[in-house]
This record gives structure tokens, C-alpha cells and sequence, in this order.
């Protein structure tokens, strides 16, 4: 929302579209992301016997989006690397969010597209070497010049 917090709606949450419109409004509502399940909620770990989207029980690369504090973030991404092999199912990886310290976190899509990239380089393995063409990102930015930021 507004104030950069994180807000969850489980699914059947909504029931039409004027339903969504008063939510958003009511909660001032930015931006929404949709693909899940919630991992962690107001600090409870939560467990995922299944799900529409994805494979749960499957081990794969993943990637979430989790809340530490107001306005601090982590966006996490497990992957495997030279034929490592440290990808989780869904609820190994809720578990990893939850021990990093965050409150609120949620899943986001996987393989390959569970990247990181800072200052224009991927910091992290993508599956298969091979990036999946992608129209959305989640991009953190500060307004902060760059000699104030540490």
C-alpha cells in the first residue's frame, strides 16, 4: 500500500470486482501481485498442503518477497549452482523466509525466473542458464543520493 506495507488476500478473499475496488480503496492499495501462497503472516509460518498454481512438493528454484520491518524487505531466491542442488518445496522455503526474520512473506514464481540483479548484473544462478523472458519485475529503488546510501 502507501505506506510500503505488505497486505494479503487469500484466495475466494474477493467474491466480484466492486469487492476489489473498496478494498483497494480502503487499504490505498498501489500495486498487487498474484501468484502465492503466503508463506509467513503477521510472523506465523504458514504450511501449504497445495495449491492452484505450481508444484508444492516439488523441489525447485524458488523466489519470494518477505517484510522484515516497515519499509525493509527481502527478496530471497534459493537456486542451485554447479550441480548443487539447494532447491526446496514451498514449505522448506517459507521456513527459510520465516528464519531470516520475516513477518509477512510470500511466493513469488521460480526457476527461471527466480533472478537477482544489482547494478544491471544477475547475482545468482538462473536454471538451466537461461533466462525466461518476463514482462514484470519488482524493482527497489531510493531517493536517497548514491554517497548517503550504506
Amino acid at each position: 500500500n502507501s505506506k510500503g506495507d505488505m497486505l494479503f488476500v487469500r484466495a475466494g478473499g474477493i467474491q466480484d470486482e466492486m469487492q476489489m475496488y473498496q478494498y483497494m480503496a480502503e487499504n490505498d492499495v498501489l500495486f498487487s501481485l498474484s501468484f502465492g501462497p503466503i508463506l509467513v503472516d503477521n510472523g506465523v509460518l504458514q504450511h501449504c498442503d497445495s495449491y492452484p498454481i505450481g508444484e508444492m512438493d516439488r523441489e525447485y528454484s524458488r523466489a519470494g518477497l518477505g517484510m522484515l520491518d516497515d519499509l525493509h524487505y527481502l527478496y530471497m531466491t534459493v537456486n542451485h549452482c554447479n550441480g548443487q542442488n539447494p532447491r526446496c518445496n514451498v514449505n522448506a522455503f517459507a521456513e527459510l523466509m520465516y528464519s531470516k526474520g520475516c513477518y509477512k512473506a510470500y511466493n513469488l514464481d521460480g526457476g527461471q525466473t527466480s533472478e537477482i540483479v544489482f547494478h544491471n548484473v544477475p547475482i545468482n544462478y538462473i536454471d538451466f542458464n537461461a533466462e525466461r523472458t518476463v514482462t514484470d519485475i519488482i524493482y527497489f529503488a531510493t531517493a536517497l543520493p548514491e554517497s548517503e546510501v550504506n
